[in-house]
C-alpha cells in the first residue's frame, strides 16, 4: 500500500481510494492468510504534509471549471 500511495499523485490516489480498486487489492493480498469479505476504506489521514505549489491547485481548479457542464442561457 505504500508503494501504490508513493507512486499517485494525491488526485490519482483519492480517484482510486474512491473507486475501492485499493479495497479491492488489500482482500486478494489478505486472501492468502485469511478470507476477508467486504473490505472498505473508512478513513485516510495524510501523515506528511505535501509540498505546497499553488500554479498545480490552479490547473486542477481550472480542470474542474472546464468538466462541469455549463448551463445553457436563454
Amino acid at each position: 500500500m505504500v508503494n501504490e500511495t508513493q507512486k499517485s499523485t494525491l488526485k490519482d490516489l483519492f480517484k482510486k481510494l474512491l473507486s475501492e480498486a485499493i479495497s479491492q487489492q488489500i482482500t486478494q493480498e489478505c486472501f492468502k492468510f485469511f478470507p476477508l469479505q467486504n473490505v472498505l476504506v473508512h478513513k485516510a489521514k495524510v501523515l506528511k504534509k505535501p509540498k505546497f505549489d499553488l500554479t498545480k491547485l490552479m490547473e486542477l481548479y481550472a480542470e474542474e471549471k472546464s468538466e462541469l457542464p455549463s448551463a445553457p442561457t436563454e
